[in-house]
């Protein structure tokens, strides 16, 4: 998901969100609404994109918010508004794995248009392998982590980017999903690993990882070891080359510790894979 900033909506409304491609502004009359608006023909596509996952969502039984109106070309959507509870706690992770594993069940969305992907633009790499070379990450270690979650076998329908912001808690044990755009197919356990990667508390990353391990096979465990490595890595990469205005210092230090843990989990695991198991 692209980074965001937030300003004051107009006539009393709730703030403004926007990116490069997209404006979102919550309007409180009539009812509770949310106005995105594609500014480009990125942001349009996105807008597309949002309303196919959505739909596609519906009718797999997984929970979003509604689509109340949309321009079929992608120029704005208006939709349901959802305020969370907090996102934290067991309560919160339970949901959020629990939309994992009703889109992995799934079969996978199929769209016409083209997902959005993760890559940096290609102006920005240099600036972006500074970034990460001071922050201790070599290029060569970016590109053997991406190496190899990307060479294991994609067959899963996933969300994409289910990060901790996308997951609204409504009550105590279900929640809504938003941000659709890079649905589509991945590696088994992927949106499960990205949103327990991207939790703010401790307690609750490494509850969640636990419910995986819980319910993984033997065979399941180098997957869950690379994708570790990978996703925590790419969210703090992600992180820390955002602007200061968008993503605060605290936040930087947060993401990175939960990447060093991520590693340590999955040499933990990547060890529990090769020990022999107790006659």
């Amino acid at each position: 998901m692209a980074a965001k900033g937030a300003r004051s909506g107009p006539g009393g409304g709730r703030p403004v969100e926007r990116d490069a491609q997209t404006v979102e502004v919550v309007l409180d009359h009539p009812g509770r609404v949310r106005v995105r608006v594609g500014v480009d023909d990125e942001g349009r596509r996105r807008n597309r994109l949002e309303v196919q996952g959505r739909a596609w969502a519906d009718r797999h039984g997984i929970r979003v918010p509604s689509i109340l109106s949309h321009d079929p070309a992608g120029a704005w959507l208006v939709s349901e508004d959802v305020t969370s509870l907090p996102q934290q706690g067991r309560g919160f992770v339970e949901a959020g794995l629990e939309i994992a594993r009703r889109v992995a069940a799934a079969t996978p969305m199929v769209s016409s248009e083209s997902t959005s992907g993760w890559r940096a633009p290609a102006r920005g790499r240099v600036l972006r392998a500074g970034q990460l070379w001071r922050a201790g990450i070599s290029p060569a270690q970016f590109m053997r982590e991406r190496g190899a979650a990307h060479d294991l076998p994609v067959d899963t329908a996933v969300h994409g980017d289910l990060y901790d912001s996308n997951v609204l808690l409504v009550d105590q044990h279900s929640a809504t999903i938003i941000d659709w755009e890079h649905a589509g197919v991945g590696p088994r356990f992927s949106d499960e690993i990205r949103f327990a990667t991207t939790l703010a508390r401790d307690e609750d990353a490494g509850y969640a990882i636990e419910c995986i391990l819980g319910r993984a096979r033997t065979s399941d465990l180098y997957s869950i070891a690379t994708q570790l490595r990978w996703l925590s890595l790419r969210h703090y990469a992600d992180q820390l080359t955002a602007e200061p205005l968008v993503v605060s210092r605290e936040r930087k230090d947060a993401v990175r510790r939960r990447w060093l843990e991520a590693a340590r989990w999955a040499d933990e695991i990547a060890h529990a894979r090769f020990s022999p198991r107790p006659s």
